[in-house]
């Protein structure tokens, strides 16, 4: 892909391909489009992840990092906050330690649309969360603990995808009071070493 994409200025919206491009190993260069409001298929092995800080319009990001170590360092030397987003979505190879996905979402306050792919230690405590969240999808997360007791508590999540064996521990339990105001709650191949996962409240639920 030719490095030209910094001259489009007024670019709005970016959508990436999503294979890692071979060559001399260059990485493009996005900083300049400062009115860019979409970015997906952000590859840190491609695309320098220091850019993001000046991208201070951008609403959605969909992002692939080899850890997201990359992204907690420019946050930490930087004490930039992410606080124009509000979609995001990662895809991270290493494991994600709970301290660093603390640090991302108090970069990122005003999220309402969060998707996480790959192995988390452990979910931050439900008040570290942004909380105005409505949608969250955990993707071969690899969870040990009962996500529930702390996703349950998120006051305005109505739309909640565990995928792809986002939880490997023994059963889920959902408190009569939890998620006030769920309204769908999707749950596809995860692995559990006891029978079941039970829900006290009414809520439309789907297992693949």
């Amino acid at each position: 892909m030719p490095n030209l994409i910094w001259r489009m200025e007024q670019l709005r919206h970016l959508y990436l391909p999503h294979h890692k491009r071979k060559g001399d190993g260059y990485k493009l260069r996005l900083g300049n489009l400062s009115d860019l409001q979409t970015l997906c298929g952000f590859d840190t092995r491609s695309c320098d992840v220091k850019d993001l800080i000046k991208l201070t319009n951008l609403k959605k990001l969909r992002i692939r990092m080899e850890s997201i170590k990359e992204l907690e360092e420019i946050l930490i030397s930087a004490s930039v906050t992410l606080s124009h987003l509000r979609s995001f979505q990662s895809e991270v190879k290493s494991i994600v330690e709970e301290i660093g996905l603390q640090r991302l979402l108090l970069a990122c306050p005003h999220l309402y649309k969060l998707a996480l792919g790959g192995k988390i230690e452990k979910l931050p405590e439900f008040h570290q969360f942004p909380p105005n969240l409505t949608k969250l999808t955990l993707q071969g997360s690899r969870l040990e603990e009962d996500p529930m007791a702390t996703l349950e508590k998120l006051p305005n999540l109505s739309i909640l995808h565990l995928i792809n064996n986002a939880f490997k521990g023994k059963e889920m339990v959902c408190s009569s009071k939890g998620f006030p105001q769920l309204n769908l709650y999707s749950l596809a191949t995860c692995t559990t070493r006891r029978n079941g996962v039970w829900l006290k409240k009414p809520c439309p639920v789907y297992v693949n």
